[in-house]
C-alpha cells in the first residue's frame, strides 16, 4: 500500500502527532479501521459461542468491536479478521449496547500485539479517500 512517508516514524510518534479526527483523549489513541471479524468464546456452561462483528478502532492494545451478540465483562475469547491480518485471544474490557448492537471493547493478548501494531502501522500508512 502506499504510505505518507511516515511508515520510519516510531508507534509512539504517530499517536503524538496532532492527527484531527485520528485521535481521541483515552488512555491509548486509537485509529478508525473498518474490518469483519469472527469472535469465538466458552460459555459459562463450556458451550462454544460464535459471533460475527465489525471492527471499528483499533489502538496498540486492544480493538472495537461492534456485534449482534453480548459478550460478558472478563470473557477470554480468540479473535480472528476475515482478512487474515489479525488472529489471537483477547479479553472483553467492556460492553455497551448501542441500539440492536453491542460495542465490545478488547484488550488484546501478547500474542497479538505484533499483529494489531502492524496493522495500525499499515491503517496510519493508507492514504485516505477525498
Amino acid at each position: 500500500m502506499a504510505a505518507h512517508g511516515n511508515t520510519d516514524r516510531s508507534f509512539e510518534a504517530m499517536f503524538k502527532s496532532p492527527l484531527k479526527g485520528d485521535v481521541n483523549e483515552r488512555r491509548e489513541a486509537r485509529l478508525k479501521y473498518r474490518a469483519r471479524f469472527s469472535i469465538l468464546w466458552d460459555e459459562q456452561s463450556s458451550t462454544p459461542s460464535y459471533a460475527k462483528a465489525v471492527s471499528n478502532e483499533v489502538s496498540e492494545h486492544g480493538l472495537s468491536l461492534e456485534t449482534m451478540q453480548s459478550i460478558p465483562v472478563g470473557t477470554r475469547v480468540s479473535l480472528r479478521s476475515e482478512s487474515g491480518a489479525l488472529l489471537g485471544g483477547a479479553s472483553v474490557k467492556h460492553t455497551t449496547r448501542r441500539g440492536q448492537s453491542h460495542v465490545v471493547g478488547f484488550e488484546l493478548s501478547y500474542s497479538v500485539l505484533d499483529d494489531a501494531l502492524a496493522l495500525v502501522r499499515e491503517v496510519y500508512s493508507t492514504p485516505r479517500a477525498k
